[in-house]
């Protein structure tokens, strides 16, 4: 993993002209990465104690990785090679596990959805088809940002707007909507004809997204006024849960002062107690333990 023509060239074979131009310009390029607008978040990376000079890039952080100049990179890179040994060979244990389907797709092991051991029409069926799970993920991702981007939103609010961006319901193309306006490209009922590409709701009848919009409308203020009771339901609960610790801390720093000044006291009386245990031992018991 530290071999930096290794790590560097291993798609070079597949000659993918737009990787070929991304990591030309991600790695080649001088320009500095983007600064973080969020000024308490460059106040955490300090605190984090992780450092990248003003105009550290992409190409910074490769020769850093490769030819490690700083102390802790170094010690990293060194570990990363026992480590990349041991990880590699777990891998392949349970890569090669007969009991497990990854087994299925190594052709050294005969794997039946393996590349040498499926037909040219198998290759040609799978072209164009979903291999990831992105459609899966992608969701959640839209989710998590929306919760991070609004603090207060909520979360079924969130993954409605997520999976309405996910599956394109409000996207519209509107360069081909113009278009067709001018065109006079119109459907039997005299409307533009609009584009196969576009959301469900920009394809739905007139009257039936008029409808939606104005149900929307009219359940708005009712659904703006429960938002913001659970608001402040929410705040006075953390008021009162800070409230809460802070007097329990009082409390405790209170018992802890009493104490101190009654070992204090009990150091100075004729026993001249010098411990904690001297002071237990003895038969005057603390102030908060009567």
């Amino acid at each position: 993993m530290t071999d930096e023509n290794f790590m560097m060239s291993i798609f070079d074979s597949l000659n993918i002209e737009p990787l070929n131009d991304f990591m030309k310009t991600a790695f080649e390029s001088e320009v500095p990465a983007a600064e973080d607008q969020d000024v308490n978040a460059n106040a955490r990376r300090r605190d984090r104690n992780v450092y990248l000079p003003k105009k550290a890039n992409a190409k910074y952080v490769r020769h850093e990785l490769f030819h490690p100049s700083r102390k802790e990179h170094v010690q990293t890179n060194t570990m990363m090679d026992d480590l990349s040994v041991a990880a590699a060979e777990s891998l392949i244990d349970e890569f090669v596990d007969p009991k497990k389907l990854t087994s299925d797709h190594l052709e050294s092991l005969s794997g039946r959805l393996s590349w040498g051991f499926t037909t040219d029409e198998h290759h040609e069926s799978m072209k164009g088809k979903e291999a990831t799970n992105d459609n899966s993920e992608s969701p959640f991702a839209l989710l998590t940002m929306q919760m991070q981007m609004y603090n207060t939103v909520g979360i079924n609010n969130s993954s409605a707007l997520a999976l309405a961006r996910h599956n394109g319901d409000f996207y519209r193309k509107e360069s081909a909507l113009i278009t067709k306006a001018f065109q006079g490209q119109r459907n039997e009922e005299g409307s533009v004809k609009f584009n196969k590409d576009d959301g469900s709701f920009i394809r739905f009848p007139k009257e039936m997204s008029q409808s939606i919009l104005e149900t929307a409308i009219n359940l708005s203020a009712e659904v703006k006024h429960g938002e913001q009771e659970a608001l402040k339901r929410q705040r006075e609960k953390k008021r009162k849960k800070v409230e809460s610790l802070t007097r329990s801390r009082f409390a405790q720093a209170t018992v802890d002062l009493a104490n101190k000044i009654f070992y204090r006291e009990m150091y100075d009386t004729r026993k001249r107690c010098r411990t904690a245990e001297e002071v237990d031992e003895s038969k005057y018991p603390l102030p908060f333990d009567m």
